[in-house]
C-alpha cells in the first residue's frame, strides 16, 4: 500500500517537473552579433595586447577582444565581437581609461559599414 501511494507521488511530481525541463532546453534567442575592426597604435608587446585586451572587453555588449600584431612595430590590428550595433572610437577610448594615453585608437568601424 505504501510503495503504490510513493509511486504515485514520484509520478505526480513527475508530471510537474516535465513542463520546467522543457521550458529550460529551449534556448533564448541570440543576440546579434556585430563584428568591429580597426586600428591601435602602441602596442608594442603581450602584456600591452593584454592591457588593450581587458580594457576593451569591459565595453557594454562585448563578447570578444583580439588585438593581432601587425608592421610597423606598435601598430595592432583591431578586432571586436559585440552584441552592440553601436560601439564607437570614443566607447573604445573611453574604455582605455588611464591607458588612453599609452594606446592610441587610429580608427574603429564596423565590419561591413563603409
Amino acid at each position: 500500500m505504501k510503495a503504490n501511494r510513493l509511486l504515485q507521488y514520484l509520478r505526480l511530481m513527475i508530471l510537474c517537473l516535465l513542463p520546467l525541463t522543457a521550458r529550460a532546453a529551449d534556448p533564448a534567442p541570440a543576440a546579434p552579433i556585430h563584428t568591429y575592426t580597426g586600428e591601435i597604435q602602441g602596442v608594442a608587446c603581450a602584456a600591452c595586447s593584454r592591457t588593450v585586451k581587458v580594457s576593451l572587453e569591459k565595453m557594454p555588449g562585448v563578447t570578444k577582444v583580439k588585438v593581432i600584431p601587425g608592421k610597423p612595430a606598435g601598430t595592432a590590428r583591431l578586432e571586436i565581437t559585440a552584441s552592440s550595433p553601436d560601439l564607437t572610437k570614443a566607447d573604445a577610448v573611453k574604455a582605455l581609461g588611464e591607458h588612453a594615453d599609452d594606446f592610441q585608437i587610429q580608427s574603429l568601424q564596423r565590419a561591413g559599414k563603409p
